[in-house]
Parts: C-alpha cells; structure tokens; sequence
C-alpha cells in the first residue's frame, strides 16, 4: 500500500483527531497513579486530557507548526506528525 506525505489543511483535522484516537491508551484509573508516574508520562507526552477537532485546526493554522499527514490511497489519515518552532528559531 502506497501512503502519501503532504502538509496538512484544516479540511484534515478531523482524520487527524481520529489517527490519534486510533493509537491512545485509556488509563481509567488516573488517581491510582503515583504523582512521580504522572509527571514523567505527562513530561514524555503520554498523558494528557482529550482535545477536540479545534484543537488540531489551531494547530493547522499556527503558522510556527508544520503539520504532516500520511495518508492512504483512499485519502484515510494513517498517522501524523508536528514539527513546531520557536519563534526565535526563524532567521
């Protein structure tokens, strides 16, 4: 199967917020985690609230965040990619 990298649109936010869906782990007990366990999975970015399709189309807009999407042939998002930069990081 072919998959295609393109930058993304805000048309593309809603596959987007499903390819993340698609790879979460749900922790249905939070409190039962110790404070040292929380801070390193949120640190590592694998705890965090739930967001909506805004969310992602922010990001979209956000002019100092590349978005990529890999798509299918079907034009399904599979999965993507953020690369954000510091606006002291522009020349």
């Amino acid at each position: 199967m072919k998959t295609n990298i393109k930058i993304a649109n805000v048309e593309d936010a809603e596959g987007i917020l499903n390819a993340f869906k698609q790879n979460l782990i749900e922790i249905k007990e939070v409190d039962e985690i110790s404070q040292k366990q929380r801070k390193r999975l949120e640190e590592e970015g694998f705890l965090r609230k739930e967001v909506d399709i805004d969310y992602y189309k922010k990001l979209i807009e956000d002019p100092d965040i590349d978005i990529y999407v890999a798509k299918n042939n079907d034009g399904k998002i599979m999965d993507f990619a953020s690369i954000h930069r510091k606006k002291y990081d522009k020349g």
